[in-house]
């Protein structure tokens, strides 16, 4: 069953709206204020139908999925506490400071890169490579996002060139979710040992298109935490 999301209704925020506004005035007490307007608008369910909420809903259940992974560079942490998850667009119009991880995305900067379970193992390892090994933090995020924010679904990396041109409505359907957990083309996910929570490709990824409050974070784990190294591996070295 394929099913469209309608249209969803934007509003221009200018400098003068109150979401701006506080996050400007973040750094001088405003947080309380900033996260209550991120829930807020959170809180409105993306253009989404109610079969394609409560597909995704038993879908995280059946499958066992307990969270998203966002992983970043620690010096980003203090504004992300402060704010929440936002897209690289909208820090670039705040003027908020930040280490951008791949700076020349192909697919935009409009979306906060999230990975089903366990992160992208592949961009990580290159990441290490280029900063090292101790400097990351992983963000565990409910997976209530999937349905109460605006999100599309990768089967491959976002950035791949089959994904250019593409109507990202199509990308927000359970023929795109779907896809992500489909059989390989030569082979199987039971003869690759891949649990019903794995994604196919290891670097499938969620794109969520609006900020992600902090009242989503289930856990930040930096290289202090004990489960550090567990998120630092390559994916196949769990299975």
């Amino acid at each position: 069953m394929r099913i469209r999301c309608p249209t969803i209704r934007c509003r221009v925020v200018g400098s003068d709206d109150p979401i701006v506004l506080a996050a400007k005035n973040a750094g001088r007490g405003g947080v309380r204020k900033l996260q209550h307007s991120w829930v807020r608008f959170l809180d409105i369910q993306y253009g989404k139908s109610g079969d394609l909420i409560s597909y995704l809903q038993q879908q995280v259940k059946d499958r066992g999925i307990d969270y998203l992974v966002h992983f970043t560079h620690v010096d980003n942490l203090p504004s992300i506490k402060r704010l929440g998850l936002l897209p690289r667009n909208v820090l670039i119009k705040l003027g908020i400071p930040h280490i951008a991880l791949d700076p020349n995305r192909y697919d935009g900067t409009s979306g906060i890169c999230l990975s089903v379970m366990y992160p992208n193992s592949s961009m990580l390892y290159h990441k290490r490579m280029e900063y090292g090994h101790d400097c990351w933090a992983f963000i565990l995020v409910s997976p209530d996002v999937l349905w109460k924010n605006d999100c599309a679904f990768f089967a491959h990396n976002a950035a791949c060139a089959m994904y250019r041109g593409i109507n990202l409505d199509d990308l927000k359907t359970t023929d795109a979710f779907n896809a992500v957990f489909a059989e390989p083309q030569n082979g199987s996910r039971r003869a690759m040992g891949l649990h019903s929570w794995c994604t196919t490709d290891l670097q499938a990824e969620v794109k969520a298109y609006k900020p992600i409050s902090q009242d989503y974070f289930l856990e930040i784990i930096d290289r202090r935490s004990p489960r550090y190294h567990f998120f630092l591996n390559r994916r196949d070295a769990i299975l």
